[in-house]
């Protein structure tokens, strides 16, 4: 009798062991292709263009070195990569000859293409600037603000807040490849100082790659 009960108890153990694997399985995230995955980065340093353009001025005014004046720290974030699904290829049709529907609509089928988000702030003493939008990838192509299979990424830049100096935006563009593509933000940056003027570019990028990569 003790065998027959350590038998069925055993059984028991299995059967919710087995159950237990199966209800984790389901309700487990999907793998994410190390590629695919977003992240986040910050790096805080001293800015050579704001230091260069302070040390011209401080040989020819008695001013003291840019110090905190120069120092920032920038955010880069990336979500993770959201696949295209089948209900956006209504959309898309309208702008693509039959052929190329029929391969964006094989791509969009094997969940080849792919969209992230990304954003990058960077903090001043006085000011906050940020680029912010939507990149495509397919694996073979990455594109940004420029038309592809029907879809079109975005590209913003503002200035978050600035006190005591001037921030005028100078360019907000995606340059590159069609394998690789470098997001840019621009910025001419002048300080409100009584007795001379001072100025100088900030520039910072995000680098996104076909097969999802970003560099930042």
């Amino acid at each position: 009798m003790n065998y027959k009960t350590f038998i069925k108890a055993a059984s028991v153990l299995a059967l919710t062991t087995a159950a237990l694997v199966s209800a984790t399985a389901a309700n487990a995230s999907p793998l994410v292709a190390p590629n695919d995955k977003g992240g986040s980065d910050s790096k805080t340093y001293q800015s050579k263009e704001c230091e260069s353009a302070w040390a011209a001025k401080a040989k020819q005014m008695n001013i003291s070195p840019a110090g905190e004046a120069c120092l920032v720290s920038v955010t880069t974030s990336v979500s993770d990569a959201r696949t295209v699904s089948a209900s956006a290829l209504g959309k898309a049709k309208a702008t693509l000859s039959p052929s190329e529907f029929q391969a964006l609509a094989t791509a969009v089928s094997a969940g080849t293409v792919k969209s992230k988000s990304f954003r990058q702030q960077s903090i001043h003493a006085a000011s906050s600037l940020t680029q912010w939008g939507t990149f495509y990838y397919d694996g073979n192509r990455v594109w940004v603000t420029t038309p592809y299979r029907g879809f079109t990424g975005s590209h913003f830049c503002q200035v978050d807040y600035v006190v005591a100096f001037s921030i005028q935006p100078q360019n907000c563009y995606d340059t590159g490849s069609n394998t690789s593509r470098t997001i840019v933000q621009q910025w001419l940056v002048t300080p409100f100082l009584d007795g001379f003027h001072l100025s100088w570019n900030e520039s910072y990028s995000i680098d996104v790659l076909a097969d999802g990569t970003v560099r930042y």
